[in-house]
């Protein structure tokens, strides 16, 4: 929903992925935004390079009333945050699995903007990790 809304607030034809990684920054306590936060992204620089894709805009009269479609590469993130969850042993799928997804991916919109606020894939990631490390083991 958060990306959805952040595709409706800047007027984007479809949901990117870098309306996903916007709507990850909305929960400060999920480790996707703590791990962005750490390393300085900030979201309205985040949302202003999301701004800056170029994406499709929604035509004028279309804008109030319609749901805003996912994009197939956004689709294709969120299958991939399912390998992600896989790949690290983990269960259930969280926001950090999400994260991990859109950073593979080197021409979504979400490292495009990234990218743009100067931020690398590779220090998010890294720094994703750190935090997952400290996190407190929950036993099923």
């Amino acid at each position: 929903r958060a990306a959805r809304a952040a595709a409706r607030a800047l007027d984007h034809a479809a949901v990117d992925p870098g309306h996903l990684l916007l709507a990850l920054t909305t929960d400060p306590d999920s480790a996707a935004a703590a791990a962005l936060a750490a390393i300085g992204v900030e979201f309205d620089a985040l949302r202003d390079a999301v701004g800056r894709l170029g994406l499709p805009i929604t035509p004028a009269g279309e804008r109030s009333r319609r749901r805003v479609p996912i994009a197939d590469p956004t689709r294709a993130a969120l299958e991939q945050s399912l390998r992600e969850a896989q790949r690290l042993g983990r269960d259930p799928l969280g926001v950090e699995h999400i994260l991990l997804a859109l950073l593979r991916d080197p021409d979504s919109g979400a490292v495009r903007a990234l990218g743009d606020v100067g931020v690398s894939t590779d220090d998010v990631e890294r720094c994703l990790g750190k935090l997952l490390i400290r996190a407190p083991f929950a036993s099923a």
